[in-house]
């Protein structure tokens, strides 16, 4: 079975959301990226957001349901999500 995840980015300066759904099995760089961040742990919900920064919100059909801040991540995971939402 199809694992599909939605990654959403919503917040900064002009309030944008964009989402996007995933194949987490589709064996491209950015969801093999993606898998291999969640795989690790890094992602936790965390504390309270920042004024014009984003929020990133994984969720599957099942149980997942991460949100992140911006300022949690490092610049290497930030850059794995936006490879997701880009496709």
């Amino acid at each position: 079975m199809t694992r599909r995840l939605r990654v959403t980015r919503s917040g900064g300066f002009a309030g944008l959301r964009r989402e996007r759904d995933v194949d987490i099995d589709d064996g491209t760089p950015a969801t093999e990226g993606l898998r291999a961040l969640l795989d690790s742990g890094r992602l936790r919900t965390a504390g309270a957001g920042q004024p014009d920064r984003f929020v990133y919100r994984i969720t599957d059909d099942a149980d997942l349901d991460v949100t992140v801040q911006e300022q949690d991540l490092s610049d290497d995971d930030r850059a794995v999500l936006d490879d997701a939402l880009r496709g």
